[in-house]
Formats: structure tokens, C-alpha cells, sequence
């Protein structure tokens, strides 16, 4: 939902139409013949259209020009940023450095909103994890609109290697926070997506929250819900998936296999990344047993746990083939998916 305010008379308006358009896009008119400019202030919702207009009430001061909302976005950068400082770099390679942890850092986005004031702060959001409460209205979604600040938009895949240990290493607290922000997506609808975009989406291989996460717990960012988030782990590790868009493919067969077959899109690359995260969620049960939560009935089954999914995470080796020197995939029958001559 979007609300927005121009600071000059509206004209003329309309809707565009064709190529999908009718019922998505209109346009307006401005007299500019005195003045060219014409400033919008927009907010955007996902709950409704008031909160839409309360959103930019938050954000935007009466008195709030472009001019200083671009120095306030300047400035927030500036200390983002500048948690990093180089010494000895070219321009060049101070340029590559800064554009790439600043697109790094424009994910995850926060999926909730202010449902409150400034000053005492509900966070409320419309689930895209869980069944609808009604249907979508020109002002309203029809989405369960619950309590809670989850984070969204974030594809595992590329990020668990690569951004994660980042804002581990370099912003702790904040990815906790995020962290937490993903657990509530389990919470909510059972699940933590592989690739949240903002729901559920049936993308790329590997449930990797589960290493990441894990990896960061390992690395001493304590601040999120780590018993909720072991056991969405858990889950992916064992429980067949009725969604397309959660858990492993393949995992009805591939616990009694070792392996993900070739009967499986991408069998070999589901077996790797999952030999991954059972190695991720070895390594954070055996440091919940060394350390128990307070009050965790799951307590006793940790030493067991951490057992089974690092002996499960040696499992690469029923794919590696000793003929090519490389992981190959392999079909229920055990048989090599590439013929051994032809292996480039």
C-alpha cells in the first residue's frame, strides 16, 4: 500500500493502460509553470493503507526537506560504513571495498512495521509465512497480521558463506537481531525459508540457514532465540516438507541413502549443501550439551544429536569418485551419473 503527499495541486491524473497495466499504475499532472519541482513524500505498508500514512508520519518531519533527508542517509551510511576503516588502500580499492559492504548491507530487509508511536513502539507485520485471514482489500491485506519483527529477503544459497560470517564478524548484535528476525519466520509458519523473498519461494538448494545460523552462534552471538531455532534446524534436517519452498528435497530417501539420488533436481548439490548444515547443527548440539539453556526440555537429546549429524556430515563420501578425483551424483541404485571417459 502506498500513501503519498505532493506539495503542488494535482491537475489532471489517470491510468495507464495496456500491457497489464489497467489496474496497477496511474499517472498525474502538475502545474510546473512556475515552479518545476515537485516533491512527493511517499511511505510504503504491507498491513494497510492508514498504516501507510502512519508510516510516513514516523519517518518524515513536517519541516523535513529532500535535501535533509539526503544528508540523514548520508550520515547513516557514514557510520555503517565506517565501522571498517583501511589503511594504506588505493582509491580504487577503498571504492570496491565500500560499494560492496554497502549492498551488503542492504540485506536483509525488516519485514515489520510501527504499529505504535515513536515513543512506545508496537512492531506489528503482514505473514507471508502463514495462511491468510481474509482477502486482500484496497486498503487492507488480508494477511494474519501478527506481533513480531521478522527479517526477510535473503536467499541462503549465496549469503551463508559470505555475508553471514560478515555481519558476524563486523555487526554482532545487529545479526543477532536479524537472526531471530528469520527465527520468527519457524514461529510463524513452521518453517524458516531456504529463500525468503518474502515468503516461502521454491529457490536454489540447501537449507542453510541452518550452518549460518549455527555458525554464528559458535562465534559468540548469543542474542537470539537459539532453542527455537535449533529446532527449526531439526526440522529441515528430518522432516519431509509439504511446502515446496521449505526443507530438503529428497530427504525421504536420502536418510536411508546417504545421499540425495539423481532422481532429485540437483541430487548432488542437495546431498553437499545438506552434509553442510548437518555438520552446522553437530557442531551447535554439542555446544548445547557442553552448555545447557536454562529450562530446555530438549536438553537430554543434544550429546545424541550432535553424534548423529557429524557422523551424517561424513557422509560426502558416497559421492566423491575416486575415478574422476571429483563429487559426482549417483541414482538409488548407487550407480555414477556420468560416464568416467567423459568426466571434464
Amino acid at each position: 500500500f502506498f500513501y503519498g503527499v505532493v506539495d503542488r495541486a494535482v491537475t489532471e491524473s489517470g491510468r495507464l493502460h495496456g500491457a497489464g497495466r489497467d489496474q496497477v499504475a496511474a499517472w498525474f499532472g502538475f502545474d510546473t509553470s512556475k515552479d518545476k519541482v515537485v516533491n512527493l513524500r511517499i511511505a510504503t505498508s504491507l498491513i494497510s493503507l492508514a498504516q501507510a500514512r502512519h508510516n510516513l508520519a514516523l519517518e518524515l518531519a513536517p519541516d523535513d526537506s529532500f535535501d535533509k533527508v539526503r544528508e540523514r542517509a548520508q550520515r547513516a551510511w557514514d557510520r555503517q560504513l565506517g565501522i571498517v576503516t583501511v589503511g594504506g588502500a588505493s582509491r580504487d580499492e577503498l571504492t570496491t571495498l565500500y560499494s560492496n559492504l554497502y549492498r551488503m548491507f542492504l540485506y536483509p530487509s525488516e519485514a515489520y512495521e510501527n504499529t505504535g508511536s515513536a515513543m512506545q513502539p508496537v512492531y506489528r507485520y503482514a505473514s507471508p509465512f502463514s495462511a491468510a485471514t481474509g482477502p486482500d482489500t484496497p486498503t487492507h491485506t488480508g494477511a494474519r497480521v501478527l506481533a513480531g519483527k521478522p527479517y526477510v529477503n535473503n536467499g541462503f544459497w549465496d549469503t551463508y558463506r559470505t555475508a553471514w560470517p560478515a555481519y558476524t564478524l563486523l555487526e554482532p548484535e545487529q545479526a543477532g537481531a536479524m537472526i531471530d528476525g528469520f527465527v520468527q519466520q519457524y514461529r510463524d509458519g513452521g518453517w524458516i525459508a531456504r529463500w525468503s523473498s518474502p515468503g516461502y519461494a521454491d529457490l536454489m538448494v540447501g537449507t542453510s540457514a541452518d550452518v549460518a545460523f549455527a555458525d554464528a552462534w559458535l562465534k559468540g552471538v548469543h542474542n537470539f532465540d537459539v532453542r527455537s531455532f535449533y529446532q527449526a534446524a531439526l526440522k529441515d534436517a528430518t522432516v519431509v516438507s509439504p511446502l515446496a519452498g521449505t526443507g530438503r528435497k529428497g530427504l525421504a530417501s536420502s536418510v536411508f541413502n546417504d545421499y540425495t539420488d539423481t532422481a532429485t533436481s540437483e541430487g548432488l548439490s542437495w546431498s553437499l549443501a545438506g552434509y553442510l548444515n548437518d555438520f552446522g547443527i553437530g557442531n551447535l548440539a554439542a555446544a548445547l550439551a557442553a552448555q545447557p539453556l536454562a529450562n530446555d526440555p530438549y536438553a537430554p537429546h543434544y550429546v545424541d544429536d550432535a553424534a548423529y549429524f557429524r557422523n551424517r556430515a561424513l557422509d560426502y563420501v558416497n559421492l566423491f569418485d575416486p575415478a574422476v578425483d571429483f563429487f559426482v551424483g549417483r541414482d538409488a541404485a548407487g550407480h555414477w551419473r556420468v560416464d568416467k571417459t567423459g568426466f571434464d
